[in-house]
């Protein structure tokens, strides 16, 4: 089954789609959480779920920032070495894909447990996930100095007309 072919436009176009629904349904969720925590504020009197919660979440926030600079670190150092354009850029989507994901889950973990818990800490630990996220915007430079490209293919993918998938 042959697939439609991609141009750089369409290619950095899905790509910052999937980068802006993660932001947004983060912040959507994140300002439930915040609207809950005013309307209704929840404060659990299980002191043990906040114990637990207090070195869980901030473990769970901490291992997806590891995992979203290390997988896909480890992703590009596979792609660097291939000679196809084409299946760089496929691979470059699914490293940020997975890169975005190491953030968004996390994130979502801590506003969770902010709103079971009322702690406010959580809520903060999510904010630095987002802001995290914020940074990781897809652009034609960013592939081009992540994959670190040589100029012909750079070229190619910084001209939004030419076929790259």
């Amino acid at each position: 089954m042959k697939t439609k072919d991609i141009t750089s436009r369409n290619y950095f176009k899905s790509l910052k789609i999937v980068y802006y629904v993660s932001i947004i349904e983060l912040l959507l969720f994140l300002a439930i959480a915040v609207l809950l925590s005013f309307i209704a504020p929840h404060h659990t009197e299980n002191i043990r779920l906040i114990k637990i919660s207090s070195f869980v979440i901030p473990t769970i926030v901490v291992l997806g920032f590891l995992c979203s600079k290390t997988l896909f670190k480890r992703k590009l150092e596979k792609l660097k070495y291939e000679n196809d354009l084409k299946l760089k850029m496929e691979g470059y989507r699914s490293a940020l894909i997975i890169k975005y994901l190491s953030l968004k889950v996390p994130a979502f973990i801590a506003i969770l447990a902010s709103i079971l818990t009322g702690e406010m800490i959580f809520l903060t630990l999510s904010v630095l996930l987002i802001l995290m996220l914020f940074i990781e915007k897809p652009s034609p430079i960013k592939a081009a100095r992540d994959l670190e490209l040589n100029s012909e293919n750079t070229q190619i993918i910084a001209n939004p007309n030419k076929i790259i998938v």
